[in-house]
């Protein structure tokens, strides 16, 4: 409260699910701001700074902090998705600017989109990485170790990205029509991790169009989609 009573901007950085009981629980007044963090929620969680004559707005750097050394240097360059109205609005694009983001407008039907891309190729980029490492381990190489041989190979895909952009940046078996490797790929994880099965096969699906948009010819396409579809068998899944 001691923070509310002296800021002119307040900035709410807690967990999701205690952002409107935290609002509700402090005494607002009018003409100054109230401002969460989170990706995916409205601002009308703030509703009651707004009954008090406050305005409110969100703001949420598309960025990932996990606890490392200089995270305040990852703002840079980061897109920040604000959604506010008025004064308010102006204001958190002047502030994202001043921390060398790049702001955007976001309404509040767009933002669980928004955030479910956030967590696709942030959170579960990560999970990936695990799942790859962790196939290591199969040929007595441990996870860890794994990971600082993969990361490189990440990395490199990153590059790529930004190099080339999309759908350029994809290498790989089904980029290039290989589905003699795809076909291996799944007979493996069926036999180590038949748990994986369906997850390489959704992935090959999507990764399959990306493919073709960047050139694969139909015929080679849907030669691996056949081979993506029989791996159902293996996981005792049908369509």
């Amino acid at each position: 409260q001691l923070v509310v009573e002296s800021a002119d901007i307040v900035f709410l950085t807690v967990p999701d699910t205690v952002i409107e009981s935290l609002c509700e629980s402090l005494a607002w007044r009018p003409g100054q701001a109230a401002v969460h963090c989170s990706g995916v929620h409205p601002v009308d969680v703030l509703s009651s700074a707004a009954r008090a004559g406050a305005y409110i707005g969100g703001f949420h750097p598309l960025q990932t902090f996990a606890g490392g050394p200089d995270e305040s240097e990852l703002i840079a360059d980061s897109t920040i998705a604000i959604e506010a109205d008025g004064p308010l609005r102006t204001t958190l694009a002047d502030l994202a600017r001043s921390v060398g983001g790049r702001p955007i407008f976001l309404s509040a039907e767009n933002k669980p989109l928004y955030h479910a891309s956030a967590v696709i190729i942030s959170n579960f980029v990560v999970t990936l990485a695990a799942i790859a490492a962790e196939l290591w381990q199969s040929f007595d190489i441990p996870r860890d170790e794994a990971l600082q041989a993969l990361l490189p190979l990440l990395a490199g895909a990153v590059a790529n990205l930004e190099q080339v952009g999309l759908p350029n940046a994809l290498t790989g078996p089904i980029s290039r029509g290989d589905g003699a490797t795809v076909e291996h790929h799944l007979q493996s994880l069926a036999q180590i991790r038949p748990e994986l099965v369906l997850l390489y096969r959704e992935l090959g699906y999507k990764t399959l169009d990306l493919a073709l948009e960047r050139g694969l010819d139909a015929r080679s396409a849907d030669a691996i989609r056949e081979v993506l579809a029989s791996a159902l068998g293996d996981v005792g899944v049908s369509n």
